[in-house]
Parts: structure tokens; C-alpha cells; sequence
């Protein structure tokens, strides 16, 4: 890793303060150029290292369903509020790309609770995170066709019922959420553990190291 800041200068060349960006043009180029010279998979070990020691994907797709739903049900009660058509339809692309992502999610949700182990404590805990998941994928879709089959022509008495839904789709959302956090940073699910030397070497912001 580099740190860019580094290379911020009006200069083409370079001077006293920074290599300027003929050198960072320069790097750039002998990074690419070392990239090609690699397979295809040392490629993707270079690039996202993260995402190649993820035991699955679900970490990684997760955070779809967590944006889009959330701003999707601001974004349509802004739309509702202000009875802007082009805000709530903007939103209803929001709910169709939550709905698909959060079926993916827990798709790849069960197939990471079928390959990490864990203790009964943690079961538990896991089986609430799969049933809120499940609710939301559920709602989600039943939601997305509602909303694609009506085309927003919502009467008072349904669109009131569609933001109520809306709102407890995303109050489950947050409940899952907070359950598969309770997992991962309490009980280390899917985390591999850091060995005792590592440990000494570890950097702890905001405290003096001196």
C-alpha cells in the first residue's frame, strides 16, 4: 500500500515537498505492468485479498440489502411527503435491487451456517439471524411485486399499509443485522483467530505507544 497524499503536487516532475505525478504516473504503470506478468487468480490475491479469505460470500453481499433497503424507505417517504412521482419511483428501483440482493444473501447465508462451525450458544443466535433474513427477503419480494403490479397507484388505505410493511422490513433488517454482528464480533464466527504473536504487534489507535 502507498499512500497518495504523498504524491499531491502542482509539479509535473516532482520537487522538494513530493515525487509529483510524473513519479506517481510512474508507479501506477510498474504496478499494472506487474500485474499482467501474474495468473488470473494471483491477480484477484492482489486486488481484493480480503474477498479470497472470506470463508464465504455472504460478509461480502450482505451490505447490499443493508444500503438499499434502508435508502429506499427514505427515499419513498421523502417521495410520499413531498408527492414527488420521480422520487418514489427512484425508490422502487431501490426496493427491486434489495429484494434480488437480499435473496443472494440468504442464499449464501445458509450455505456459511452449513460450513462454520459453531456452538450451541451461537445456534441459537444463528437460527433468529436466519428467520429475520428470510422475513426480509420474503417481505422484500412481496413488497417489489406489489409495487411493480400497482405501479404506485396506491388508494390512502394502501399506500399507508405499504409504508407500515416498508417500515418493519427495515426494522428487521436492523434486528438481523445486529444479530450477525453479535456473532461475528462476540463470538468470532468466521473469524480467524490471531495467533499471540501478532497480538503483541498490534496497533492500538488513539493511544500513546510511547
Amino acid at each position: 500500500m502507498f499512500d497518495l497524499s504523498a504524491f499531491i503536487s502542482l509539479e509535473v516532475h516532482g520537487g522538494s515537498l513530493a515525487p509529483g505525478m510524473a513519479d506517481l504516473v510512474n508507479l501506477v504503470v510498474v504496478f499494472l505492468e506487474g500485474l499482467t506478468s501474474q495468473s488470473v487468480s494471483d491477480i484477484f490475491l492482489v486486488l481484493i485479498p480480503g474477498v479470497n479469505s472470506l470463508p464465504n460470500i455472504h460478509p461480502l453481499i450482505i451490505h447490499f440489502p443493508i444500503v438499499l433497503f434502508p435508502t429506499f424507505f427514505i427515499v419513498d417517504i421523502i417521495g410520499r411527503l413531498t408527492k414527488n412521482k420521480e422520487l418514489r419511483t427512484m425508490a422502487s428501483g431501490l426496493l427491486y435491487l434489495g429484494a434480488i440482493s437480499s435473496v443472494f444473501t440468504v442464499i449464501a447465508g445458509f450455505q456459511a451456517a452449513s460450513n462454520v462451525p459453531h456452538g450451541l450458544e451461537v445456534h441459537s443466535i444463528l437460527e433468529k439471524h436466519k428467520w429475520y433474513g428470510l422475513f426480509v427477503a420474503l417481505l422484500g419480494l412481496v413488497l417489489s411485486v406489489w409495487r411493480f403490479r400497482t405501479k404506485l397507484l396506491f388508494c390512502k388505505e394502501a399506500d399507508v399499509f405499504h409504508f407500515i410493511s416498508s417500515a418493519f422490513l427495515c426494522t428487521a433488517l436492523l434486528l438481523g443485522a445486529d444479530l450477525g454482528g453479535l456473532m461475528v464480533y462476540k463470538f468470532g464466527i468466521g473469524v480467524e483467530a490471531v495467533s499471540p504473536a501478532v497480538n503483541d504487534l498490534l496497533h492500538a489507535h488513539g493511544q500513546d505507544n510511547n
